[in-house]
């Protein structure tokens, strides 16, 4: 990710923030990693 990726109109950065806060977040809670993998499922990653 370039510096400039982090301003773009897309809110993609915004998205992976959220996406690695939500990772940490399961972790740091011991969830399951059967339902960590159903959670991954369900995002979209193409574009």
């Amino acid at each position: 990710m370039r510096p400039l990726q982090a301003f773009d109109a897309g809110g993609r950065s915004r998205a992976h923030a959220s996406i690695v806060q939500t990772l940490a977040l399961a972790k740091e809670s011991a969830v399951d990693g059967a339902a960590l993998d159903k959670a991954l499922s369900l995002v979209d990653w193409k574009e």
